[in-house]
């Protein structure tokens, strides 16, 4: 496999590894409590739009955190479905590229918001609560930074080899276009001096036969054969 092959596919599972993480961000909890009996909720959790610790005036926060949750979940599939359309192309397509690597980003951002949100709301409607709340809504966004970054590493790499196959190709179009250019001109001075030649045959019967003198031969035949 060639550095060029190797790059592209590479960076195809780059993209790949993206639209998964994207799915996999919502299992990671969103709210942790350091106390038994007390369980973690994470964005699959959120999807019901509901929250064991979330009620009352504050239920809205957990509708938010439910629509949010089924935004990511919907990027998500979409993501790897697009994912794995870009792999059986032949030519990976730039436009899912770049919206899976951006989602991926902005699902990472939303939940780390979620997070952030969701332990700060628990921590101030629940007294003696605060210091056992905990989150790991941060890990996706490390995560998917990696990624990010391996990304846009690989990517100039795949582009210059491109670059570099396409000036490769244009190069070959121009000497074919060129040989070919060659070949109908002499096609067309092999056809012209048939031609005189020919003519110049019907005028040397014609001279046999006593039709025309000499110096009329003689000068058809400079004329036909160019000569000055």
């Amino acid at each position: 496999m060639t550095k060029e092959k190797l790059s592209k596919w590479l960076k195809k599972g780059i993209v790949a590894a993206l639209a998964l993480m994207s799915l996999l961000t919502l299992c990671f909890s969103l709210i942790k409590v350091d106390l038994p009996y007390y369980p973690s909720e994470n964005g699959f959790d959120m999807l019901s739009f509901e929250s064991d610790y979330i009620s009352g005036d504050y239920k809205w926060g957990a509708t938010m955190m439910g629509v949010c949750s089924v935004l990511e979940l919907v990027f998500a599939c979409i993501a790897i479905c697009l994912s794995i359309f870009n792999f059986v192309k032949t030519k990976e397509s730039k436009a899912i590229n770049t919206g899976i690597v951006g989602g991926a980003i902005a699902v990472a951002v939303l939940y780390l918001v979620e997070g952030i949100v969701f332990k700060a709301v628990l921590g101030s409607t629940v007294s003696g609560l605060k210091e056992y709340l905990s989150t790991v809504a941060f890990v996706p966004m490390i995560i998917i930074g990696v990624f990010v970054v391996a990304y846009f590493l690989v990517a100039p790499i795949v582009g210059a080899s491109s670059l570099g196959n396409e000036n490769v190709e244009n190069g070959e179009a121009i000497v074919v276009k060129k040989e070919k250019v060659s070949s109908v001109v002499r096609s067309n001075q092999q056809t012209v001096e048939a031609q005189s030649i020919e003519n110049l045959k019907k005028y040397k019967d014609l001279l046999d036969m006593g039709v025309i003198t000499q110096e009329e031969f003689e000068a058809k035949k400079k004329e036909l054969l160019n000569i000055k």
